[in-house]
């Protein structure tokens, strides 16, 4: 699924090696997966469940999905509840005591930071403000970032992973 989400349909990839896109190209003919609900039900489930490294694959498929290209969606209302359904999913995911302690992995934490930049750079913000939940998801994002930048610790000029194999960079002598 990766590989298909990371195909360049269009040939505007320079650098076939990277999967670093703008937004998902994908397919007309694939916009009913994209719009039925259970899509990203689905791969969040299977995150939840599945551990490391084989949720970290999984978190990867849902960082391509948060980059579906905006035109994709046949209504303004369908991409708007699919924008709500990855806000509402950050949410449950970053609240729960299940999704902190997914994210104490290195992959996971990663990727979930990749997939909210994708989504980020994907969706204007006029779309994401009329969530109802957008206050909550932002200050949840807000704090999840502010966490991230707390674990590291400044000391010189390179950046290393600690031992420990969880997300508390620091910068090493």
């Amino acid at each position: 699924m990766k590989e298909c989400l990371n195909f360049d349909f269009i040939g505007t990839l320079p650098d076939e090696s990277s999967d670093e896109v703008g937004s998902i190209q994908a397919p007309t003919s694939w916009r009913p997966v994209f719009e039925e609900p259970g899509y990203l039900d689905v791969l969040w489930d299977c995150w939840r469940k599945f551990p490391s490294p084989v949720s970290v694959l999984v978190m990867e498929c849902l960082s391509q999905a948060a980059a579906i290209r905006r035109s994709l969606f046949s209504t303004d209302e369908a991409r708007s509840t699919y924008i709500h359904h990855i806000m509402r999913e950050t949410v449950l995911t970053l609240k729960s005591t299940a999704g902190q302690s997914k994210l104490q992995d290195v992959g996971n934490f990663h990727e979930v930071c990749r997939m909210l930049s994708k989504f980020r750079s994907t969706f204007q913000l006029s779309e994401l403000c009329e969530y109802k939940e957008f206050d909550e998801w932002i200050s949840v994002i807000g704090e999840f970032t502010s966490r991230g930048f707390h674990s590291w610790k400044v000391s010189n000029n390179e950046v290393c992973l600690d031992e420990t194999k969880t997300p508390n960079f620091y910068f090493c002598d």
